[in-house]
């Protein structure tokens, strides 16, 4: 019987994983890196209204923010509208502090956090949902630009070592002196990321057995080593966990930026870069302590369209071979997301 389980979990891992990695053309599974169609509503949210998705953009969607035509020589409105001394909130992160990008020449800091949010929202679709569990990110640098198609400014990169950010709290993943950064005023981030990791529950039907569990997915998005094993770039593992346990290494697909991302893959790293919600005015010369943090809405945000199916059970995700019998994966693991910095409301 453990055979028989074993052989079963085994076909569908395979089914289920071509059901959610490609289920909408998204291409990369539900991960907070990748999800797809995202616009900006009028509160500076971003939510996933589940358009298609586009890989290379060359403009904003809906972001608010400057043209290009703020440069360096703008001082005096960027110096008065930071001319405050922030400090940010550093609540629950043990993800480490980064390393200070650039030399001396000031006591200015900017810190750059991931925050997930698992309160629960209103959806009025009509799906089941759940928050995914062990929701982690690697993020192995960040840098700031003036417009999408800027010369990107380090704030600070972790090499080989990246900070892990669970998105089950607010995480600082790195820090800069305003000293490295030029005077300007910055529209849009980009991150580095090495990996990402996240687990939701599913209950596998094959051959009239019922069997629940988990899935876990692990995606390497650079080249990059995770728990001591070296992957390269879009490949990674799916692992289940129930009456059996059972990885299977799996390579995925390209991943489609959200609208208004770029995402670019250069010698064997993952760049995601990203519209702020408000432009980001930073000072050379500032001696405050500021900072940014992106805010990943994942609660119940992991859903999918029930099934009337016999033994299918209503808010339990039903997967079963072949895969068009499965209940298919609608939004894979984040709803929206904003950006927040020390500059809001002043």
């Amino acid at each position: 019987m453990r055979n028989q389980h074993f052989l079963a979990v085994c076909g569908v891992i395979a089914a289920l994983f071509l059901l959610v990695s490609c289920g909408d053309g998204d291409g990369d599974g539900p991960t907070a890196i990748a999800a797809e169609g995202f616009t900006n509503d009028a509160d500076g949210h971003t939510s996933n209204n589940d358009t298609s998705a586009v890989t290379d953009t060359s403009t904003d969607s809906g972001s608010k923010v400057a043209s290009d035509t703020a440069t360096a020589t703008d001082t005096t409105a960027v110096q008065e509208t930071m001319s405050a001394s922030d400090s940010g909130p550093v609540s629950g992160s043990d993800g480490g502090v980064g390393k200070d990008a650039g030399a001396g020449g000031g006591t200015g800091t900017i810190g750059i956090y991931l925050k997930g949010e698992l309160a629960k929202k209103a959806f009025n679709d009509g799906l089941s949902g759940q928050t995914p569990t062990d929701y982690e990110i690697a993020i192995a640098g960040y840098h700031v630009l003036k417009n999408l198609g800027g010369a990107p400014v380090k704030c600070f990169d972790h090499g080989n070592k990246p900070t892990i950010a669970n998105l089950a709290k607010d995480n600082l993943t790195g820090t800069c002196k305003t000293a490295a950064i030029p005077t300007g005023i910055y529209t849009y981030g980009r991150v580095r990321v090495a990996w990402s990791r996240y687990t939701v529950k599913g209950v596998l039907h094959y051959a009239g057995q019922v069997l629940p569990g988990s899935f876990s997915y692990f995606r390497a998005w650079s080249d990059t080593t995770y728990k001591g094993k070296s992957y390269k770039a879009n490949t990674g593992t799916v692992t289940f966990k129930g009456i059996v346990t059972q990885e299977i290494p799996w390579t995925y697909p390209q991943a489609n930026a959200p609208l208004g991302f770029k995402y670019e893959l250069k010698g064997g790293n993952f760049y995601m870069t990203f519209p702020y919600t408000k432009p980001l005015p930073i000072v050379q010369q500032d001696k405050g302590k500021h900072w940014a943090r992106l805010h990943w809405y994942v609660g119940d945000a992991f859903r999918w369209q029930d099934k009337n199916s016999v033994n299918f059970a209503k808010g339990k995700w039903d997967v079963a071979v072949p895969a068009s019998m499965s209940e298919e994966v609608k939004m894979y693991g984040v709803s929206e997301y904003k950006v927040t910095s020390s500059i809001d409301g002043l």
